[in-house]
C-alpha cells in the first residue's frame, strides 16, 4: 500500500481531531478518515495532490464535513461527565481520608463551571488548531485561559467556607458507597479508554497519604514519601 504524503496525513490528522473535539461520534469520525485515507491514496498514486480531494482550502474541507456529521450529544455528555468525574475522583477520595463527606452548592457549581469551561476552551483550541496554519497563538490562548481557570478554582476553594451556601452533609456509610461508585466509574472508564493512567495516577496521589496516616506512624518512611 503507498504511503502517505506529509500533507495527506497532516491533513487526516487535523480533520481527525477536529470531528472529535466538535462531539462527532468516534466510530462515524474514524469511518470518514479511513474512507479519505483510501481517497487520499488513489489520488497520490495518480500524481495528484491533497487539492485533488479537498479543494483550495481544507480547512472548509473539514468545517464542511463537520456541518454534515450529527453530533453525538449521548457521547459528548459521557465523555464530559468521565473528565469531571477524574478530576474529582482526587478531591473526593482526599476528603474520603478526611472524614465523612460534605459539600456546599456553591462549591459543587462553581467546580462544574469551571472545570467545563475548561473543555469548552481546550476543544475550540483544538479546532483551531486543526484549521489553521501551526502557530502559537491557540497553545497562548489556552496557556492563558487554563491560568484564569485555575485562579478562578482556587478562589473557589479559598471562598467555600466564606460564601453561605446550602450544604449536603454524608454519612459514612453513604460516603463509602459513594466512594466505592467512584472506584468502579474510574475503573469501568480507564477499561472503555484503554489507558489507566487516571487510577495509577489517583493511586500514586493517595497511596502515600494512606501509607502515612495508617501504616508507618513515625517511621523514616515519612520524609521520603
Amino acid at each position: 500500500m503507498q504511503t502517505l504524503s506529509d500533507e495527506s496525513r497532516r491533513f487526516l490528522e487535523d480533520l481527525k481531531v477536529y470531528l472529535l473535539a466538535s462531539g462527532k461520534n468516534e466510530k462515524a469520525t474514524q469511518d470518514i478518515v479511513t474512507e479519505l485515507e483510501n481517497h487520499l491514496q488513489e489520488a497520490e498514486s495518480d500524481g495528484k495532490s491533497v487539492a485533488a480531494i479537498t479543494g483550495d482550502s481544507p480547512a472548509a474541507y473539514i468545517q464542511s464535513i463537520a456541518t454534515e456529521m450529527t453530533t453525538d450529544y449521548h457521547e459528548s455528555f459521557w465523555l464530559l461527565f468521565q473528565i469531571l468525574a477524574g478530576v474529582f475522583s482526587f478531591l473526593l477520595f482526599q476528603d474520603l481520608l478526611d472524614g465523612p463527606l460534605s459539600y456546599s452548592l456553591y462549591f459543587l457549581v462553581g467546580f462544574i463551571l469551571l472545570i467545563s469551561s475548561l473543555l469548552i476552551v481546550l476543544s475550540r483550541c483544538l479546532r483551531y488548531s486543526a484549521t489553521h496554519a501551526p502557530s502559537k497563538r491557540p497553545f497562548l490562548l489556552f496557556g492563558l485561559s487554563t491560568g484564569v481557570i485555575f485562579l478562578l478554582l482556587m478562589g473557589l476553594f479559598l471562598t467555600d467556607s466564606q460564601i453561605t451556601s446550602p450544604t449536603i452533609h454524608f454519612s459514612w456509610l453513604t460516603s463509602s458507597i459513594i466512594g466505592l461508585i467512584a472506584f468502579l466509574l474510574i475503573g469501568y472508564s480507564a477499561y472503555r479508554a484503554k489507558t489507566w493512567v487516571l487510577p495509577l495516577g489517583l493511586l500514586a496521589y493517595l497511596l502515600p497519604q494512606v501509607v502515612i496516616r495508617y501504616g508507618f506512624d513515625g517511621s523514616p518512611l515519612i520524609a521520603v514519601l
